[in-house]
């Protein structure tokens, strides 16, 4: 092929090195995209947890409502439903206050690869400012 620069690079090194730039810049960032959307998927686990909290919360209070029925039907002159109502309260205000904490934290999450974004903005800013330069 005929060298067509003045500095005695040819056309085709020139988009060879143009399609071997761009493999690697695209590799580089799928690797930020990629660890980017791994630490996102951690930030799940807190309210995963708050959730199960609410989840185990639910069962201890239906377990502790009918306990505290069946012992206040035996051992107390007390209504059996007063009393396992307010126990019932109880264990219910923590589940819903799991609940609330989780729904919280999840509505603060954000899938949006934000570095990924940002750097292809740089990349493509770059890009049109070398071709405006050519």
């Amino acid at each position: 092929m005929a060298d067509h620069s003045s500095d005695g690079i040819s056309f085709a090194r020139l988009i060879g090195d143009v399609r071997r730039d761009t493999i690697d810049l695209l590799r580089a960032e799928i690797n930020v995209f990629s660890a980017e959307m791994k630490a996102k998927a951690a930030t799940v686990v807190s309210p995963v947890v708050w959730f199960l909290t609410a989840f185990v919360a639910v069962f201890i209070a239906a377990g502790l409502a009918i306990t505290s029925l069946v012992l206040l039907l035996t051992e107390m002159g007390l209504r059996p439903v007063v009393a396992s109502a307010l126990l019932f309260a109880v264990v219910a205000a923590v589940a819903a206050l799991a609940v609330f904490r989780g729904l919280a934290q999840v509505r603060r999450l954000t899938f949006k690869p934000d570095r990924t974004m940002t750097r292809l903005r740089e990349d493509v800013d770059a890009l049109k400012g070398s071709m405006g330069h050519a």
